[in-house]
Order: structure tokens, then C-alpha cells, then sequence
């Protein structure tokens, strides 16, 4: 279970990071420095509507299963196996939808020169993989800053003010 929630997790964060670097596809000014020709505008647009489409279910279907997570978790005796069992399903369908950004990006690979793609991935921030995962499985989902609030206070009650707060002021 522990490796599936680290697969789950890792893929989530992956999604994240790759998003970014082309979320709003080449139309958007921040493509420009790929240098796209009109050929290659057009089938990456063509290519993103494709992905979008491709993902509306899965992604319906995973904020489906959240809510099921939800009213399990606010009954007065909620069940251990129901929530596993959703859990499990929630990790499967975004493992499927990584594998789907994963097979988008084979796709707009062969859309791409051998320059552009290099160019692309050279954006995609993959080293901070690492340290994502780090601060989500050492620490617990939230980090090390858990319940501080704005101003670093929160459960702490004043006692040391959270270390991230430093670098936001």
C-alpha cells in the first residue's frame, strides 16, 4: 500500500510540475520561445484539445471518489475497508491520468523538433521531483508547518514560528 501511495503521490506531483511548463498550450505567449512554426501551433493545439478531452472522465471520476472519501470519513463509525477501497481507486485513476500526460508529452514529441523538445524539457522543473517528495512522505501531506496559519502561530501557540515564514517575509 505504502508503494502504491508513493507511485500515486510521485505521479501527482509529476502532473504538477509538467503542467506548468505548457499548461496553457502554444497559443500562450509563454511558448514563444520554442519558436513554433504555424504547422506545428496548429497540431499542438490540435493535441492539446485532445489530451482535455481525453481526461474529462478520469478527472470527474477522481472528484467522484473524493467526495465518496469525504462522506466515509464524516459518519460517526467510518469503515476502515470502504476507505481503503476508495483510496485504492482514487491511486489508480490518477496513475492513469499520469499515464496519459505521460503518453501527451510522447505526442507532442513528435511534434516538436529534436532542438524544440530539448528546449521543453530543459523547463520541465523533474529535479525538483526529489524534493517534493520529500517534503510530502517525510513530513506528512502538509509539512513541517502543519496548522501555523499566516503568521506561523497556529498550534504551535507561539512557542517558534515556522521556518517558511522567514523566507515569505
Amino acid at each position: 500500500m505504502k508503494r502504491k501511495m508513493f507511485a500515486v503521490a510521485l505521479a501527482a506531483g509529476m502532473l504538477l510540475f509538467t503542467v506548468s511548463a505548457f499548461a496553457a498550450g502554444p497559443m500562450n505567449p509563454d511558448m514563444n520561445w520554442l519558436n513554433l512554426n504555424e504547422d506545428q501551433k496548429a497540431k499542438i493545439a490540435e493535441l492539446k484539445v485532445n489530451h482535455q478531452m481525453d481526461v474529462v472522465e478520469p478527472r470527474a471520476k477522481v472528484k467522484k471518489l473524493n467526495l465518496m472519501l469525504r462522506q466515509e470519513l464524516m459518519k460517526a463509525e467510518p469503515s476502515r475497508k470502504n476507505i481503503d477501497s476508495i483510496l485504492g481507486k482514487i491511486g489508480d485513476v490518477k496513475a492513469l491520468l499520469a499515464k496519459k500526460k505521460i503518453d501527451h508529452l510522447f505526442e507532442l514529441k513528435k511534434v516538436l523538433t529534436p532542438e524544440q523538445w530539448k528546449k521543453l524539457v530543459s523547463r520541465m522543473p523533474m529535479e525538483r521531483m526529489g524534493e517534493m517528495h520529500k517534503r510530502m512522505m517525510g513530513r506528512g501531506m502538509m509539512g513541517k508547518c502543519m496548522g501555523k496559519g499566516m503568521m506561523g502561530g497556529g498550534m504551535s501557540r507561539g512557542k517558534r514560528p515556522c521556518p517558511r515564514m522567514n523566507r515569505m517575509q
